[in-house]
């Protein structure tokens, strides 16, 4: 089985997760209850950085429509042991509307801050809104860390 035939079952794969999983995160019941905590910051299993962008692994302050950008969040475990996450990270314009849903899972060490990020293309200039939000996993949400926010401002590519 050569890498060209391996890649197609990912993608074939990837794919099904992704349609299974946006219904669920477009639902407002998972995003209102990850608003709606009241659970103290500091009684939480980690801490969640707002979502910087970045290309080519540097900050950048200009950007613009049609570049690839890392949209990255930092995940801190204040647990005595490793601790199994599931970081959602959403991109959406001024109207509300989402544009981008990245889901990247992984073990956050103990007190170690560990990157999560997932690509984005923006097609549309204008003001945008990055959030992260962490979870333990989909089969059993558990919210681990308060979500982070930022926001960031895409101008027109030149052409």
């Amino acid at each position: 089985m050569g890498w060209r035939t391996s890649l197609s079952r990912v993608r074939v794969a990837t794919s099904i997760l992704i349609l299974t999983v946006i219904p669920i995160l477009t639902s407002s019941s998972i995003l209102t209850a990850v608003n709606a905590t009241s659970i103290p910051e500091a009684a939480l299993p980690a801490s969640l950085s707002a979502p910087i962008v970045v290309m080519d692994s540097r900050p950048t302050t200009e950007l613009t429509t049609g570049e690839q950008l890392f949209v990255i969040t930092k995940l801190t475990n204040r647990m005595e042991q490793e601790l199994p996450a599931v970081v959602v990270i959403q991109v959406h314009d001024s109207e509300g509307v989402i544009e981008s849903i990245g889901i990247v899972s992984g073990i956050a060490p103990v007190g170690t801050p560990i990157s999560f990020g997932s690509c984005w293309i923006p097609l549309h200039a204008g003001g945008y809104v990055l959030q992260s939000f962490a979870i333990s996993s989909f089969e059993t949400p558990d919210i681990l860390a308060k979500p982070g926010e930022s926001n960031l401002t895409i101008v027109a590519a030149l052409k």
